[in-house]
């Protein structure tokens, strides 16, 4: 069902977001070892897989709402520009910088549930070792299965042209 397809092709990407950062991260340690002479202890390494997951879920994030298009026209025209777009957080940045000191904005913490903030507080919680951000992780599935449920409406609605 076309469901599935935009399951797997949103699993296919998280694996090969992940494994692709995994392999790059060992490869740096392994450098650092051989050519520096670089010792490394738990923390660093931990801190190292932390920043994978982090920026595995950023790039799911902007993979999935850029799927929305992708499947939408069938064509990858646009899609790597959006993704690009995306992967900037430009509704973090607007807030930032124009809603920053609007009283509204600040009391209903509006800002703590953009993709940049959720990603980076589940990156400094689990690097401090603070608490597991339970709440944050929840924000990014319910993110992600939004945008997953919202594709496959437009995926449904339109004819095959692949």
């Amino acid at each position: 069902s076309r469901r599935h397809v935009v399951l797997a092709k949103l699993l296919e990407m998280v694996i090969l977001f992940f494994l692709d950062l995994l392999v790059l991260t060992a490869l740096m340690i392994l450098s650092g070892i051989v050519f520096m002479g670089l010792s490394f202890t738990a923390h660093p390494i931990q801190q190292m897989l932390v920043n994978v997951l982090s920026a595995t879920l950023t790039a799911t994030l902007c993979a999935d709402v850029t799927m929305i298009l992708l499947f939408y026209t069938q064509k990858t025209g646009f899609a790597p520009l959006l993704y690009l777009v995306l992967f900037l957080d430009p509704i973090h940045q607007i807030f930032q910088m124009s809603l920053s000191t609007n009283e509204i904005f600040l009391r209903l913490h509006l800002g703590d549930y953009t993709m940049t903030s959720l990603v980076g507080a589940i990156n400094t919680q689990l690097g401090l070792g603070a608490s597991f951000p339970a709440n944050q992780l929840i924000l990014v599935l319910v993110y992600i299965v939004a945008v997953y449920v919202i594709t496959c409406l437009v995926f449904n609605k339109r004819e095959l042209d692949f």
